[in-house]
């Protein structure tokens, strides 16, 4: 027999039910993630290496913007970003710090900034206010020096 045209309606109530429990256990888990990033950025923000990164990028990166930090520091991560989407995997990273004449433990700084694990380092993750100032450059909303 061929399948009805319409469920009923007890059937299409409990498959809206199982969507909405999907969607907020998503959006539970998205917050949680959120907040782990942000807890670790703020303690990896306190790694000398890290910060030693940071001022060499807005040193190498900075004269178009005056050497102000966060504009610098998105400079960079937009030279950084060969393929443009956003995210540095170990090898855009290497190359790209290598290119730019860094000469420190590329590979630990990787590992240590890519705090959700996965492989690949959002700015993000990197720099939470430069990510903030990014997200306002690409909605339109930033100034720049």
């Amino acid at each position: 027999t061929p399948p009805p045209k319409e469920f009923p309606v007890p059937f299409s109530k409990t498959v809206k039910s199982q969507w909405e429990k999907i969607k907020r256990r998503r959006e539970r888990e998205e917050a949680a993630r959120k907040k782990f990033l942000e807890e670790a950025l703020e303690n990896h923000e306190d790694n000398e290496e890290v910060k030693a990164l940071k001022q060499f990028l807005v040193l190498r990166f900075g004269a178009k913007h005056k050497f102000e930090r966060v504009p610098s520091l998105v400079a960079a991560w937009d030279i950084m970003d060969a393929d443009g989407n956003g995210r540095l995997d170990m090898g855009e990273w290497g190359a790209a710090l290598r290119d730019a004449g860094f000469h420190g433990n590329t590979v630990k700084l990787f590992k240590d900034i890519d705090l959700d694990g996965e492989g690949t380092i959002g700015l993000n993750e990197f720099d939470m206010e430069a990510y903030r100032f990014w997200e306002e450059r690409e909605e339109g909303t930033a100034h720049f020096p």
